[in-house]
């Protein structure tokens, strides 16, 4: 199917985003932030590589906050990681695979906790991915993501829907795999509307296919196996492509 490309979200039918509309605290650091008196790099979750805290990658619900428009410092700062896009796509590649259409792998080697692109698209509502969801045929490829996450200091679930199958990137080629060396982490600059953002979660070899779990950010009970077979390939393969059950 063709599709638009672009290079951030879009919004969906009924959806409004004030994506320029800055909520979080901003800092006035030069060039890159500092840590002894920044208060954006205090939250920061990045090592000196830029690469994603190895804590944080069985913690999928926990957000990183960087920096934002209001903040001073450059594009090249530490806690900017997932703006700088133009220098990712280079180590990745979308090619055909054997069994499940196209996918996407790595150029070179990609070291653990590298940032791997924002998963672009539709933001819809989830009546609206429900509606998507039950009008697609089993032929049909699916490419919205629903990911959940607790909103801080309460129970309430936080869900964001992406739609990428008329609007997207490369990311939208990204396959499934019962063990993904892909995790899934919500990224949060201006906005309460969090990027939805890949970074590795275990070393990648080039040549070699990235992968992610489809039912990434979902609590398990709320997870049933589909009716499509998964070619993931897995030691653990369970056989079926998830599917969320809410």
């Amino acid at each position: 199917m063709n599709y638009e490309i672009i290079d951030q979200c879009v919004p969906g039918p009924g959806v409004q985003l004030k994506l320029d509309h800055v909520l979080y605290e901003s800092c006035d650091c030069h060039v890159t932030c500092q840590k002894e008196e920044c208060p954006c790099i205090k939250k920061c979750l990045y090592d000196e590589y830029g690469r994603l805290s190895q804590e944080l990658m069985s913690e999928t619900t926990c957000p990183i906050f960087e920096c934002n428009s209001k903040c001073t410092c450059t594009l090249g700062c530490i806690n900017r990681v997932t703006q700088r896009k133009g220098t990712v796509f280079d180590k990745v590649m979308v090619k055909e695979t054997s069994n499940k259409g196209d996918g996407l792998f790595a150029k070179e080697d990609i070291p653990i906790g590298t940032f791997i692109g924002e998963y672009v698209g539709e933001i819809i509502r989830v009546s609206t991915a429900k509606e998507r969801l039950q009008s697609l045929s089993p032929q049909d490829s699916c490419y919205i993501v629903q990911f959940k996450e607790n909103s801080e200091g309460s129970d309430v679930i936080m869900t964001t829907c992406i739609d990428a199958r008329f609007y997207g990137n490369y990311t939208r080629f990204i396959n499934h795999s019962c063990s993904p060396n892909l995790v899934m982490v919500a990224v949060r600059r201006d906005s309460i509307v969090p990027s939805l953002c890949f970074f590795t979660c275990a070393a990648v070899g080039a040549e070699e296919e990235l992968c992610f779990s489809y039912c990434e950010g979902s609590e398990t009970d709320e997870v049933s196996l589909g009716q499509k077979p998964c070619f993931c390939g897995s030691t653990n393969c369970r056989k079926y492509l998830p599917l969320q059950s809410s």
